[in-house]
């Protein structure tokens, strides 16, 4: 019988055969306290020689190694898993020695500004995601608009969580996306995920979408401060410098927060 871990910095877990389940539910395996996790996520199904991950339909998703899963898929040896803020990876016995053990992506937001990437890829997959996404909304397709937005803001963490940059242009585009749903929608979901993306990639809202988010917090019904409260805080205490109109955009924000609940 094959034993599996899963790794997560230093830390190591070893996986008993049954279910394993990660969200943020007190009776999860593993319970989150991170709001871009669901509170049934998802779930390791460990066997004698196999581990299959499943999303149990979460919000936000599951990432495998940096793409997001659509169907239970058995894990490999050295894959690494994404949910929310954790990113852990999964280690086979024997496999490889304790020393060289892989070690997951980082699982929170990098110290500094994200490095410079050539990721040509990934940056052809944006693009034909955000295309996707408007001509959707050119239609009127909600729910075309919103899978292909699901699957951009995905992917978008994603790479920010790997440390690789992100164009202003690209985060000003998926933004502009995601508040055209939030405002038809209504759905407050869309405002986590945009902050959500921007405090991975340590990278302030730009002027216009500031002012538009602002706006539409007024509009959508109240909810968790949570997300927002996060990406202030977390932009605001980074070593990377800021500039005086970022500043004045995350105050302003700040403000905002000030008529929700504590």
């Amino acid at each position: 019988m094959k034993r599996f871990f899963l790794r997560s910095g230093e830390d190591v877990i070893a996986l008993a055969p049954g279910d394993f389940t990660i969200g943020r539910s007190s009776a999860s395996s593993w319970a989150l306290d991170d709001v871009m996790a669901s509170r049934k996520h998802a779930v390791l199904r460990v066997a004698d020689d196999r581990v299959v991950l499943e999303d149990l339909g979460s919000r936000n998703g599951t990432l495998l190694n940096g793409e997001a899963i659509t169907a239970p898929i058995e894990l490999q040896h050295g894959d690494w898993i994404t949910i929310g803020a954790l990113t852990v990876s999964l280690v086979e016995e024997g496999a490889v020695s304790r020393d060289t053990l892989p070690s997951p992506r980082p699982s929170s937001v990098p110290p500094g500004p994200a490095r410079e990437t050539t990721d040509t890829k990934a940056g052809s997959v944006f693009d034909i995601l955000l295309a996707a996404c408007m001509r959707s909304l050119g239609r009127g397709d909600l729910n075309e608009a919103s899978t292909s937005a699901t699957s951009l803001f995905l992917a978008l963490r994603a790479t920010a969580l790997r440390g690789g940059r992100l164009s202003e242009e690209t985060l000003r585009r998926a933004t502009q996306c995601g508040l055209t749903i939030a405002r038809t929608t209504k759905e407050r979901v869309w405002v986590e995920r945009i902050v959500a993306v921007h405090q991975s990639a340590l990278h302030v809202l730009d002027d216009q979408s500031t002012l538009e988010l602002e706006a539409l917090l007024e509009r959508l019904p109240q909810g968790s401060a949570a997300p927002l409260r996060g990406y202030i805080e977390v932009l605001k205490s980074a070593s990377h410098p800021f500039k005086s109109d970022e500043h004045r955009r995350l105050d302003r924000l700040e403000a905002v927060l000030r008529s929700f609940p504590p």
